[in-house]
Order: C-alpha cells, then structure tokens, then sequence
C-alpha cells in the first residue's frame, strides 16, 4: 500500500510516551543542593535516592561501582544521571578516594556542583529504569541544550541561596524539568541503548508509541501502528524493532502488563476487570502473561 497523507492516521493531543511512563510511576523532584571545592574531602553519598549531578564550573571526580577502581572526571557543562540509586562519591582533583571523606554542606567557590534528587514508585519503574545504564554522562552539552541546562541550573541555585518561601516546590519542579531535559538528550546519543524512549525521540516512531499509550487495550495491529507512524508497515516494523529493540506488539504486550500493575496497586478493581482493561479477553491467559513479566501473580501483586 502507498502511503499519502490521506491514509495517515492522525493522533493529535496524544500522551507521548516519555510522559505518560513518568506519570505512571509517579516521578517527583526531590532537593537540591550546591557544593564547592572549598571544601577538602570527598563527599560521600550513601543513601539509596536517585541523583542528577550538574557541574556549573571547575572539574570533579565521580566515583561508583559502575567506573570500578578508575573515577570519571566531570567538567563544565557535564551531567551526570545515577538512576539507580547506588551510592556513590564527589571529589576534587588531585584528591584521591584515600583522601578520606566527609558529609560536606552546601558552599560555593572555584568549583561548583548541584545535586538534584528525584522520587519514583519503586514498583512500577521498570519500564524507565530497565532502559537505562547505572550511570548516564552527556559531556559539555553545547548550544541551545546547555543553554538551557545552563538557566533551568542557575534559577535552582538562586533558590537554594536565597531559600524563600516556595523555594522547595520550585526546586523540585526545576529538577523534574532538568531530568526529562537529559533523558531526551540521552536518547538521542549514538550509544544510548535500543529502548522505548529511544523510539520516543524519533518523530515517526513516537507517533505510534503516542497511539499505543494511549489505548493499549486496543487489538492494535502492525498496519495501524504504520499509519499512525506514516510510514509502510515493513519499513515501520524494521525500523522500530532497531529503535525501541522489539517488535511493535510485543511493547504493546508489556505496556499493556505495565498498565495492569498499576491498576493492581492503585484501583480495587477486581482482576477480570483489569484483563479486559488491558486487553486480555482471558483472565488466566492475563495471570500468564503478568507473572512472566513480573514473576508473581497479580493477587500477590496486589497484596504486596
């Protein structure tokens, strides 16, 4: 089939699919705090809270278990995402990890750094966080993006100077803006990982995504998704399967799972209403396929 403008489906207004996962998961901005060279020990980060580190000027040392032995050294303009929630460990050159370590309190000086963290359901994260390596670092971020980390980074550190009365809801917006600013920009790297939010950042791509999110019950097939993306169905099957790295019905069939824990865990609908709400006509066929993602049954889900 030759496909014309006439014959592509349209979804306008549609939830793309980088916000509606981070909706579903219930991401929020937590604090953020600056620290300086001034200070002469390690700062060391023990808790289990999801970072964003900014490096505003000078140079620092990012030590975690995902760089082994050897620290990664952050410049001016680098930013760096710890996802995971590992610990992990700030020093300034020359120091070394022997220098020996302390809780450093916030300072400003030759070399400043932010720290933002941020909050997700631990439970339904895993459509986010298996797309992502432990550690994310986007070196010197030029033009229109630095730019713009460079003003979303200096209103924060007004906030935290000057602490006036509805600094914290402004913090904590400013640090959601500045995640889904490097997620997008992760996406585009050449060696990001073939994933869902790799799929989101291309334009064709994001359209059928968009239309999957929002009514994955629907019995969507391969031909519609090509529509909506505007695109022939095997040039649309080759090319999501390269980005996202799996075919279309196959996301469609773990989106819909995703959806149905969180029905699970926030709604007291009963489990056949959560089949058919994802799509299954078949609440044992639903109880399959739900603890193969998510290795136990959706009562035990619930009840957890």
């Amino acid at each position: 089939m030759t496909v014309t403008r006439e014959n592509i489906a349209q979804t306008p207004d549609l939830p793309d699919a980088l916000s509606d996962v981070l909706t579903s998961i219930r991401f929020i901005g937590g604090n953020m705090e600056a620290y300086s060279s001034d200070l002469s020990a390690m700062t060391v980060f023990d808790s289990a809270e999801r970072s964003l580190l900014i490096v505003r000027s000078g140079s620092v040392l990012l030590h975690c278990d995902a760089f082994g032995q050897q620290p990664a050294k952050l410049e001016r303009g680098d930013v760096a995402l710890l996802a995971s929630g590992s610990a992990f460990a700030v020093s300034y050159p020359p120091l070394s990890p022997e220098a020996g370590t302390s809780k450093a309190k916030p300072a400003f000086g030759d070399c400043v750094w932010l720290r933002g963290t941020f909050h997700i359901d631990e439970r339904l994260s895993y459509r986010l966080l298996a797309c992502l390596p432990k550690v994310i670092i986007l070196r010197q971020i030029t033009d229109g993006a630095m730019d713009w980390l460079e003003t979303a980074s200096r209103f924060a550190l007004q906030e935290i100077e000057t602490r006036e009365p509805g600094g914290a809801i402004m913090i904590s917006r400013i640090v959601e803006l500045l995640l889904i600013r490097v997620l997008r920009l992760w996406a585009q790297e050449p060696d990001a990982r073939a994933s869902w939010l790799s799929g989101a950042s291309d334009p064709a791509i994001s359209r059928a995504l968009s239309a999957m999110h929002a009514q994955p019950a629907r019995a969507w097939t391969v031909s519609e998704l090509a529509r909506a993306a505007g695109m022939s169905r095997s040039v649309f099957a080759g090319r999501f399967a390269t980005l996202v790295g799996e075919p279309p019905l196959r996301y469609l069939i773990g989106l819909r799972l995703d959806k149905a824990a969180e029905m699970l865990q926030r709604t007291t609908r009963r489990i056949s209403e959560v089949a058919e709400a994802a799509g299954y006509n078949s609440e044992a066929a639903f109880s399959r396929a739900f603890k193969l993602r998510y290795g136990t049954s959706p009562s035990q889900w619930r009840r957890q």
